[in-house]
């Protein structure tokens, strides 16, 4: 995705005279974000004290509870084992990014990636961070605008 977002910001530059202060990335395959994570993620880009911003949902289970297979096949924990045997509430929050990115453009430019040096967050409802990659994600979204959410 990077390189589609520096090509759009190269077009907007040749068209408009200079570059946008901010760029903002909304990918079509997470519909339910809403006016709200966008009015977040300007409020916090816009202070200038980051590089850029995401949105973000708390994983459903900690990534250090990831198993992985070995060189011959075993798995094995991905973290270390105490991280692995730990409960849930014994391990710091993990998230996973969501349907919004804001950047200081400049700074995307030289760093040309969204998690830089200095990211900021906000929390997103896990309902509006559904991202449709398959035939299950999509079955979900509609399952989740029938119940109206």
């Amino acid at each position: 995705m990077p390189p589609v977002i520096e090509h759009a910001i190269e077009h907007f530059k040749k068209e408009n005279g200079g570059y946008p202060k901010f760029t903002f990335l909304l990918q079509p395959t997470s519909p339910f974000r809403s006016s709200e994570d966008l009015k977040k993620a300007f409020e916090l880009i816009s202070k200038g004290d980051c590089d850029s911003v995401m949105g973000v949902f708390e994983a459903d289970d900690p990534p250090q509870w990831a198993l992985t297979p070995d060189e011959n096949g075993l798995l094995k924990p991905l973290f270390p084992l105490k991280d692995y045997l730990a409960r849930r509430q014994d391990l710091p929050p993990a998230y996973f990014d969501s349907p919004v990115y804001a950047f200081q453009t400049d700074a995307f430019l030289k760093q040309k990636k969204f998690l830089m040096e200095k990211t900021r967050y906000f929390v997103v409802p896990r309902e509006r961070s559904v991202d449709i990659d398959s035939q299950l994600d999509f079955d979900f979204a509609e399952f989740l605008i029938k119940r109206n959410k």
